[in-house]
């Protein structure tokens, strides 16, 4: 599938994500991102733009107070797609 054709606001389970293609992501996140995602989380996204909001997070700001998130004035759950950017990382 080219990217070209995929929908940001539909769940990664629309394009065939499993928990097995989640272990997979996770792995990936982990080598390439440096960046630790649950498996859960990967299947539970709302959407794949809230998911990469969520690597984000994960990667550039998760320890830092006043981040990026806040910066853009990302203050509830809505702004992620319903996860919420304060959850324990």
């Amino acid at each position: 599938m080219r990217h070209e054709e995929m929908d940001a606001k539909k769940p990664a389970s629309t394009y065939g994500v499993d928990s097995l293609v989640a272990v997979k992501l996770r792995n990936w996140f982990s080598r390439e991102a440096k960046v630790e995602m649950p498996v859960f989380e990967i299947l539970q996204a709302p959407s794949l733009a809230a998911l990469a909001a969520r690597v984000v997070h994960r990667k550039v700001f998760a320890h830092k107070p006043g981040g990026l998130l806040a910066t853009v004035g990302v203050h509830n759950k809505e702004g992620l797609g319903g996860m919420s950017p304060h959850s324990s990382c």
